[in-house]
C-alpha cells in the first residue's frame, strides 16, 4: 500500500542529518525521448517558472538534494530600486511542482540589512542544510537555511544565521562560488577591491562549520589573488579530492588584450600551490580580446574543464569557450585545438556565453548558458561535447539545444546533473525564476537500496554498533563502509565516539579491519569522495562477492559515545543491497536508534520495502538485555511521518505475512510501504521509554 504523510511534531536530535546522506532519484521513463530533449515528466512540459512577486526575479544557482528535490537560488527585486533586492530560494519536488514544505509555498525570501542582497551560489551540506552565498551591499554574504527553509540561527556570530563578512581589499566584494570541504568547512570565491580603480582581485575565504571565519586559512581566513594590473574576479570554484582548491574567472591586463581565462590553485591551508602553472596561477588567451571563465568542473582523471566566453572583436561576436587543463595547469592538447574549444550558436554579431559546465559520468562535457536569438532576446543554450572536445552529434541538433520560455529574455545561469543522469538548467525568464530539465540518454538502472546509515550510542561488549547488509545478484559490488564518531560533534551531536574502530566480517569468517582511515586506503577513499572528516574515523573500501556481511563499530580501548555506521553502494552493477540492518543498544532521548536508508538509482519508479523494529526475539539468539517492546516510526526526507507501528499485527498483518518476513514476536514492529525514490529515516524506540538491545532492518522487496 502507499502512504500519505502528516507533519511530524518532533524528531530526535539530528535524526534526519544522518538518515539522508546520498541519493539517486528515479522518475518515470519518457517514451521516445532523445538526448537533449526536454523531460516532459518535469512540470508537464520540461520547464517551470516561479514568481516572487517582484519586478525582477533571477535564479543564479541550482543544486539537487539527496532526496531528489531541486533548489534554485538567486534574488528577487521589487520595482527598479536595487536596494530592495533580497536573497531568494525556491524548492521543487522531483516532478517540478513547488515543494510546499519549504518556506511559504516552496519559496523563501530573506533581507539582510535593507541593502542589495543576492545569492550567486549554493551548496548542500551532508545534513541537508543549505548554504546560500553571494553579497550584501559591499560585503560577502552567507546564510544557512534549515531543510524546511527557516534560517539556521546557529550559523554566524550574531545568532541570526547570517554572515556579513568584510574582505581584504574592500570595495565591491561579492561571492560568486561556494563549495564544502570534506570536513564541513565552507570555501567561497569571488572578488574584492575597487572596480573603478582597476584593483579587483580574486578573493577566496574559508569559514568554519559554525559560520565563523577560519583564521588558519590563508592570511586571517582568506587569500586574495592578483594576476595583472587590472580587474580580476573569480566566478567558479571546485575542491579536488586531495583538498586543494581551484578557483577560476577572468584576469584583466588593463589594456586592449584583456581579460583572459584565469585559474589559481591553493593548498588546503590557503597558500598557493606552486606545482600548478606559474606560482599557482594560469591564464589563457583565446582571442586577444575579452575572455572569461564562468564555470569549472573536474574530470575523474584530475583534468580541469573551464567554460565561459570569448569575444571575437572582428566579428563583434561572443561565443562559448571551453578549455581543458591537466593537473599541472597545462592546456590539454588532446582537447579541441591545443586545449581550447569555441562554439557558436547563433551567428556573428551575437552574444553566446557558457555560464556553467559539468562532466557526465560517461565523460561527456555539458556547458550551459545563453544564446542571443535577435537584437534583444536570449534563450537557454546547452551544448554537449565528447571527451576530445568535439560536439556530441547525439545530443540535440548537432550537439546543441536552445530552449525558449517566453518572448522576453531567458537567461541560463546554472547547471547540475541529477543522480539519474538528467540535466537541470536554471536561471531567469521574464523576471521570474526559470528551470528546465533535459534527457541525457545516460543508461537507466533499476531502483534499489543505496545506503544505510545508523546513529546510535556505542557501548562495549554486546552493545557495540553492529550493521549488516546482503549483496544480491551474481556480480561483485564495490562498497564503502564507514565508522563515524568525532566529526558528529561538528553537527551538534552530544558525546560523540572519540575514536571508532571498524571490522567488516564476511559469512566465510574473513575479516577486514580498520582503525584510522588514512592508515591503509587514504588515496583510494579520497578519490571516490567519501573521505571521513576526521583522521580518527574508520573506513573500508572493498569489492565484495554476493553474500552477507556484518560491520561492527567499537570504541578504541572500550571507549563509548554516539557513533554512526554507514554502508554505501558505489557502483551500477546489477546486484544491490537487498537487506540492510543495524543492531545496538536503544536508549532514550537523542540516543534512540536512528537508521537512514536511500531508495534510488534508476528510472523504474517506486520501491516496496519492509522495515522492521526487532527486540524480544533477539533473546532467542542469545542476546542479553533485548528491547522488550520496540516501536517504529518511518519518516521521509522532510521529517514527515510516512508510517508508524507498535505491534506488527495491529495493521498490515496479512500483507506482512505474505512477504514471508513477519517478525517472530507479536510485540515487534514492522511497516510495509511502497515508497518513491529519496531518503528515509527509521526510528526505533522502546515503548514507555524502555531501553535494551534492538535491531532495525530494511528489506528491498521489489
Amino acid at each position: 500500500m502507499k502512504y500519505t504523510t502528516h507533519q511530524v511534531s518532533k524528531l530526535p536530535f539530528s535524526a534526519l542529518a544522518f538518515g539522508i546522506l546520498l541519493s539517486a532519484v528515479a522518475l518515470p521513463n519518457q517514451a521516445h525521448a532523445a538526448p537533449g530533449d526536454l523531460d516532459l515528466t518535469f512540470s508537464t512540459d520540461g520547464k517551470v517558472t516561479t514568481d516572487f512577486s517582484g519586478n525582477s526575479d533571477t535564479g543564479n544557482a541550482v543544486a539537487v538534494q539527496s532526496d531528489g528535490k531541486i533548489v534554485v537560488a538567486g534574488f528577487t527585486r521589487a520595482g527598479l530600486n536595487t536596494a530592495t533586492e533580497d536573497f531568494a530560494l525556491a524548492r521543487y519536488n522531483a516532478d517540478g511542482s513547488p515543494d510546499s514544505t519549504f518556506g511559504t509555498g516552496g519559496k523563501v525570501q530573506t533581507d539582510f540589512f535593507s541593502s542589495i542582497d543576492r545569492i550567486n551560489a549554493i551548496a548542500i551540506q551532508a545534513d541537508g542544510k543549505i548554504i546560500a552565498a553571494g553579497f550584501t551591499d559591499t560585503f560577502f554574504g552567507l546564510i544557512r537555511y534549515n531543510t524546511n527553509g527557516t534560517i539556521d540561527t546557529s550559523f554566524g556570530v550574531f545568532g541570526d544565521g547570517k554572515v556579513r563578512q568584510p574582505v581584504a581589499g574592500g570595495g565591491s566584494a561579492q561571492v560568486n562560488a561556494v563549495a564544502i570541504q570534506s570536513d564541513g568547512k565552507i570555501v567561497v570565491a569571488g572578488r574584492a577591491g575597487d572596480q573603478v580603480a582597476h584593483t579587483l582581485d580574486f578573493a577566496i575565504l574559508q569559514f568554519k562549520t559554525d559560520g565563523t571565519l577560519d583564521t588558519s586559512f590563508g592570511t586571517g581566513g582568506g587569500t586574495n589573488v592578483d594576476f595583472f594590473a587590472g580587474n580580476d574576479a573569480a566566478f567558479a570554484l571546485v575542491i579536488q579530492a586531495d583538498g586543494k582548491i581551484v578557483a577560476a574567472g577572468s584576469a584583466s591586463r588593463g589594456d586592449a588584450t584583456s581579460p583572459d581565462f584565469a585559474l589559481v590553485r591553493l593548498n588546503a591551508d590557503g597558500s598557493f600551490n606552486t606545482t600548478f602553472g606559474t606560482g599557482g596561477k594560469v591564464t589563457t588567451d583565446f582571442s586577444a580580446s575579452l575572455d572569461g571563465i564562468y564555470g569549472l568542473a573536474l574530470q575523474t582523471d584530475g583534468k580541469i574543464v573551464a567554460a565561459g566566453f570569448t569575444f571575437i572583436e572582428v566579428e563583434n561576436d561572443d561565443n562559448f569557450a571551453l578549455a581543458r587543463y591537466d593537473s599541472d595547469g597545462n592546456l590539454d592538447a588532446t582537447f579541441g585545438m591545443g586545449g581550447k574549444v569555441i562554439t557558436e550558436f547563433s551567428g556573428t554579431g551575437t552574444t553566446d556565453e557558457a555560464h556553467a559546465v559539468l562532466v557526465q559520468p560517461d565523460g561527456a562535457i555539458v556547458a550551459a548558458g545563453i544564446v542571443q536569438t535577435d537584437s534583444n532576446g536570449f534563450d537557454f543554450a546547452v551544448a554537449r561535447y565528447l571527451a576530445d572536445g568535439s560536439l556530441d552529434s547525439a545530443f540535440g541538433s548537432g550537439g546543441k539545444v536552445t530552449t525558449t520560455f517566453s518572448t522576453a529574455d531567458d537567461f541560463d545561469q546554472a547547471l547540475t546533473l541529477q543522480p539519474d543522469g538528467k540535466l537541470i538548467a536554471a536561471g531567469g525568464s521574464s523576471g521570474d525564476f526559470a528551470a528546465a530539465r533535459y534527457i541525457t540518454g545516460l543508461p537507466a538502472t533499476a531502483s534499489k537500496l543505496l545506503n544505510i546509515s545508523t546513529r546510535l550510542a556505542v557501548g562495549t561488549g554486546d552493545n557495540a554498533l553492529i550493521g549488516g547488509f546482503i549483496i544480491s545478484g551474481t556480480d561483485p559490488k564495490q562498497v564503502i563502509v564507514r565508522a563515524i564518531g568525532p566529526s558528529l560533534g561538528n553537527f551538534g551531536v552530544p558525546d560523540p565516539l572519540a575514536d571508532p574502530t571498524l571490522e567488516l566480517h564476511a559469512s566465510d569468517g574473513s575479516v577486514i579491519a580498520n582503525d584510522n582511515w588514512k592508515d591503509t586506503q587514504e588515496a583510494e577513499i579520497e578519490a571516490i569522495g567519501f573521505a571521513p572528516a576526521n583522521d580518527l574515523e574508520s573506513a573500508i573500501l572493498a569489492t565484495l562477492e554476493p553474500g552477507a556481511y556484518t560491520a561492527i563499530v567499537r570504541g578504541t580501548n572500550d571507549g563509548t559515545g554516539v557513533g554512526l555506521v554507514e554502508a554505501y553502494d558505489l557502483d551500477a552493477a546489477a546486484g544491490s543491497l537487498a537487506n540492510i540492518s543495524t543492531r545496538g543498544f536503544v536508549n532514550t532521548g537523542d540516543n534512540v536508534m536512528i537508521g537512514g536508508f536511500i531508495i534510488g538509482g534508476g528510472d523504474e519508479g517506486d520501491s516496496t520495502v519492509l522495515i522492521r523494529g526487532i527486540g524480544p526475539s533477539l533473546t532467542d539468539f542469545g542476546v542479553a538485555g533485548a528491547l522488550q517492546d520496540p516501536t517504529l516510526d518511518l519518516h521521509d526526507g522532510d521529517g514527515n511521518i510516512v508510517a508508524e507501528n507498535d505491534n506488527w499485527k495491529d495493521s498490515q498483518q496479512t500483507e506482512i505475512e505474505a512477504s514471508g518476513l513477519e517478525p517472530s514476536k507479536d510485540l515487534e514492529s514492522a511497516i510495509l510501504a511502497t515508497l518513491p525514490p529519496g531518503g528515509y529515516t527509521a526510528i526505533v524506540r522502546g515503548k514507555l521509554a524502555a531501553t535494551g538491545v534492538g535491531l532495525v532492518e530494511v528489506y528491498h522487496l521489489q
